[in-house]
């Protein structure tokens, strides 16, 4: 998921507040400026905290090319293998008329929404960036 697609939401909100709080009388060009300035501070900041956090992944991880293929291997494919055994797990208690615990369910609305969560958001923030525009 893009950084962008993470924070286009809060472009809007920015300029409604800076509506709300920059006086009336204000010429436009000033008020336009002014909410340009704000999004692109925005942004800059947005972009320093993504570095950092990027910056922290790689020193407490390790880079793909500090590991052998094997770990590469097991990093690729646990989340997957994870995913597999807990469908599989609901799958063959539903077979065997088992009941599933309350705990199961939310691992299972966990991994999908981890699965699918990305291009549900990437879905829904225009919409929301719409909704925030009124």
């Amino acid at each position: 998921m893009s950084l962008s697609t993470i924070i286009s939401p809060f472009m809007g909100i920015i300029e409604q507040v800076l509506d709300k709080v920059l006086p009336s009388n204000m010429d436009k060009a000033t008020a336009d400026k002014i909410k340009a300035e704000a999004q692109a501070q925005f942004v800059q900041n947005a972009l320093a905290e993504e570095g950092k956090f990027r910056k922290f992944i790689l020193e407490y991880e390790g880079r793909a090319s500090d590991i052998g293929p094997w770990m590469a291997g097991f990093r690729a494919s646990l989340r997957p293998v994870v995913s597999y055994a807990v469908y599989g797990t609901v799958v063959y208690l539903t077979l065997t008329g088992q009941v599933i615990a309350q705990g199961m369910w939310n691992l299972v609305l966990i991994i999908t929404a981890f699965w699918f969560g990305e291009r549900a958001l990437r879905n829904v923030a225009p919409a929301i960036k719409d909704l925030m525009r009124r």
